[in-house]
């Protein structure tokens, strides 16, 4: 939380204020942290909010999981785990009631995060929403790291893509950075219902298909609304550089460790091309060589270096000239500025991103 929130105010040029979603100890532990921070700060204490404790009542405690099915479709259900997380997660889709008294607001994955511009910009895209948008967020990064499609109930998600000329992705927004239209919210027509009662649907229509409620939580369920009817009308869809993951899907080691052919310890001292003095990131595209060096060292290609070169020639071709489309938001070109990097998932394990974690936390000069 504090690498996110001091990156974030070295940044902002703009008054913030946080509403920390945590228990006692956690918002004890994190006034700690950022005692003498210019930032203003609220405990959402969710054990005390019997609104949220009623739709909480309401969401599903069982999923579907296949793997569990021994006859039927009711041998297939199963309780949730990660509950205490969930009731967590969950929450950030109903802050339009947990917060009335608070009408717009940008939810963070706080220790996940680093915001590397002003977020005062990111703010401003409020103004840009047209009146039947209350959300704001950005496409998954890069390939798709949880698909999307009929077996997790999204099957809207397989049209949707191919109308975008990308029939070969099918992947869900991530719900990392987001911004919350909270007074819409409280009053928006969400194909004649309200966006609360949306929102629970859709996490018992993705409950009914999947399991991804315990591990992708929130982001299932905004996902599951997405791509069921008109859901992604509500949706304002930011650049891939305000949510970007960092990934070099073009190394073979980027996919699979084992494949490079280099030791675990090489592996680990390996950096993104994308970083810059001052902890900036840049979007890295590879050169033709990279990529021809990557896929030729650990391959016996003797018979098949000719077809080998020809697709490393067609995939450079693809990244840096057409932008690698769904992988990217077409603004996202070769060498411009992130400007909030995300670590999903156990990404924030490298030594490279915990060294830039570390840079942040400890307070970078002005």
């Amino acid at each position: 939380a504090v690498s996110t929130l001091r990156s974030l105010l070295r940044h902002a040029t703009c008054p913030v204020h946080a509403f920390v979603v945590a228990d006692a100890a956690a918002w004890a532990a994190f006034e700690a942290a950022v005692a003498g921070l210019p930032v203003a700060a609220t405990l959402v204490d969710l054990h005390r909010s019997r609104r949220y404790a009623e739709i909480y009542g309401a969401l599903p405690t069982q999923c579907h999981d296949p793997e569990a099915a021994t006859g039927g479709d009711a041998a297939s259900r199963r309780p949730l785990r990660s509950k205490a997380v969930f009731h967590a997660l969950a929450a950030r889709l109903f802050l339009h009631e947990i917060l009335p008294a608070v009408d717009r607001i940008i939810s963070l994955d706080v220790g996940d995060l680093l915001v590397l511009s002003d977020i005062c910009r990111l703010w401003s895209y409020f103004d840009w929403f047209h009146p039947t948008q209350a959300l704001g967020a950005a496409w998954e990064v890069g390939a798709p790291q949880v698909p999307i499609g009929v077996q997790t109930g999204d099957e809207g998600a397989a049209k949707f893509w191919a109308a975008r000329g990308v029939p070969q992705i099918s992947k869900g927004i991530n719900s990392g950075v987001l911004l919350l239209d909270l007074q819409r919210m409280r009053t928006l027509d969400v194909n004649g219902s309200s966006w609360t009662a949306a929102m629970v649907a859709s996490a018992r229509h993705s409950s009914d298909h999947w399991c991804g409620l315990e591990s992708i939580w929130d982001q299932a369920i905004l996902n599951a609304f997405l791509f069921r009817g008109v859901g992604h009308r509500h949706l304002y869809e930011l650049s891939s550089r305000w949510n970007y993951i960092p990934g070099t899907p073009w190394e073979l080691a980027f996919n699979d460790a084992q494949a490079s052919g280099l030791p675990p310890e090489a592996l680990g001292r390996k950096l993104h091309s994308g970083l810059r003095p001052g902890g900036r990131l840049l979007h890295w595209c590879p050169s033709y060589a990279d990529i021809v060096g990557d896929w030729l060292m650990v391959q016996d290609l003797s018979d098949e270096q000719s077809l080998w070169l020809r697709n490393a020639k067609e995939y450079h071709l693809w990244f840096t000239a057409y932008g690698a489309p769904g992988f990217y938001t077409g603004d996202t070109k070769c060498g411009s500025e992130v400007w909030i990097v995300h670590f999903a998932g156990h990404s924030k394990r490298q030594p490279w991103a915990r060294e830039l974690l570390h840079f942040w936390a400890s307070g970078p000069p002005k």
